[in-house]
């Protein structure tokens, strides 16, 4: 026979139970004057570097031109269409 989908009556234990224990945290030592400058190394370290790896890329094209790089078109599909629908999401209005 099947079950309803409705609500039923409990009739097991009903308290709540912690799985977990609570980790202590760590207070972390940066200051307020600290923060910006790392900030700001970080910034300028990133802007010195290319924003890709430039040997990476060329080892890639002389793959491609040796014919040794698999190109998979469903692949390249399946990554086309996530980018479209995670694009789209972020682009929706918040409520």
């Amino acid at each position: 026979m099947v079950e309803s989908i409705g609500a039923r009556l409990t009739t097991g234990p009903t308290a709540v139970v912690r799985a977990v224990r609570e980790t202590p945290t760590v207070a972390t030592a940066a200051t307020a004057a600290s923060q910006p400058k790392a900030v700001s190394t970080m910034a300028a370290d990133m802007a010195a570097a290319p924003p890709v790896n430039t040997d990476r890329v060329a080892e890639i094209k002389q793959a491609i031109k040796d014919g040794r790089y698999p190109i998979m078109p469903a692949r390249i599909a399946d990554s086309l269409i996530a980018l479209r629908l995670e694009w789209k999401s972020s682009n929706e209005p918040q409520s």
